[in-house]
């Protein structure tokens, strides 16, 4: 009989800078980010009889981030939007805080 075995590993890190207003009721900031990822694939098959086939992949990319967003302060909570971009990838959030 044969046996298989994988394993995936990621590491990711990810570092901003923003910069933004403080206006008494909304807060409006812009940023810049470096984002950087690695990931290690590895499988292996034992076929048997003294055979096996591995194979491993590494990937690695790193990625300018540029980000928008804009605070609302009320009285007992914040509500926010941010937009970022990376290559082609836009990500939109949305943020819901309270204050007490």
């Amino acid at each position: 009989g044969g046996s298989e075995e994988g394993k995936f590993i990621m590491d990711n890190s990810e570092v901003s800078l923003l910069v933004g207003a403080k206006i008494p009721v909304i807060e409006p900031y812009v940023g810049v980010g470096y984002f950087s990822a690695k990931s290690k694939f590895e499988a292996s098959v034992d076929l048997g009889s003294g055979y096996s086939i591995t194979d491993r992949m590494d990937s690695e990319m790193t990625e300018m981030k540029y980000i928008v967003g804009l605070n609302l302060k009320l009285p007992f909570f914040r509500i926010g939007g941010e937009v970022n971009q990376m290559q082609d990838n836009r990500r939109f959030l949305v943020k819901l805080s309270t204050k007490f």
